[in-house]
């Protein structure tokens, strides 16, 4: 089948998105350059230069004319389930493939590896890195983000016995460990998106490694002390007739409306792959 749709919509930069609708109980189909979603309560139509991850549900159906359509925009589909998320499928686009040659330069040598990773922790925690092993900024992570759960539970008096998630089951653990645990994969989406939006790859990462989502792990837990861990123990002590995944996701939506989130995502990535970097090891490239 060929879609026809206006080239002209491929030129909005990804930064200009929104960054995430999720969909649930709908039917998904294309008309034009949107997607027409179908539910119980009506339709709506969601234009797909506008979107740049999205969320389907429990209880939804999508065309395949859909399907190639948001990998024609390069929408980042999430598919997830109540255990979590499940499957992505992403469209990369070719207006950066050099990029991922670069980064694939930085994480084969363990000398700019290292470098790359110093650059994180300098960004995330704003402390000086120099003369550290990945190793050691593994352990002084930890350390960070175990007084950050700690710190936290005593601000909103929640109960806190360490992080423990079994994925699968989710019925195992407390209610802030699943929220955790969903507010993450949220933000794993996200930055999925945005990191193959730009032609980089999400399984070459530097402090973590040897999964298929190395690179994203690396970005997103540059956010996590400061977005994600703060407003899920803070929503895991309000009293709300609304589902705190549901208050999350408010939450994150404001948020990357007020501060542009996806360009600050994109600015972080080139900081971390290129500051201290000398430009001429990449010439052959």
């Amino acid at each position: 089948m060929t879609i026809d749709i206006d080239n002209k919509y491929f030129m909005k930069n990804i930064d200009d998105r929104s960054p995430f609708v999720f969909i649930e109980k709908a039917k998904v189909s294309i008309k034009n350059s949107s997607i027409l979603v179908s539910s119980s309560s009506g339709c709506s139509q969601l234009m797909l230069n506008d979107i740049l991850t999205l969320f389907l549900g429990h209880g939804v159906s999508i065309t395949h004319s859909a399907v190639l359509a948001l990998a024609k925009f390069n929408v980042n589909t999430v598919w997830y389930g109540d255990k979590g998320f499940k499957v992505y499928s992403v469209h990369t686009s070719n207006n950066y493939n050099k990029n991922i040659a670069k980064q694939a330069k930085l994480s084969s040598d363990i000398n700019l590896k290292t470098m790359v990773a110093r650059n994180m922790f300098e960004l995330r925690f704003n402390e000086d890195s120099k003369g550290k092993t990945i190793e050691q900024l593994r352990g002084m992570e930890g350390v960070r983000i175990r007084n950050c759960y700690r710190e936290q539970s005593e601000k909103y008096g929640i109960k806190w016995s360490g992080r423990n998630f079994e994925p699968g089951h989710p019925e195992k653990s407390d209610a802030v460990n699943r929220l955790l645990s969903f507010s993450n994969s949220v933000l794993y989406g996200i930055c999925n998106a945005v990191i193959q939006s730009y032609g980089y790859s999400p399984s070459l990462g530097f402090i973590h490694t040897g999964f298929n989502l190395s690179f994203v792990y690396d970005i997103a837990d540059l956010y996590k002390t400061e977005i994600v861990i703060p407003k899920v123990f803070e929503l895991s002590g309000l009293i709300s007739s609304e589902p705190s995944e549901k208050l999350f996701k408010e939450y994150l939506l404001e948020l990357s409306q007020k501060t542009n989130f996806l360009k600050r995502i994109i600015n972080d990535i080139n900081f971390v792959l290129y500051n201290n970097i000398e430009s001429e090891i990449f010439k052959n490239l």
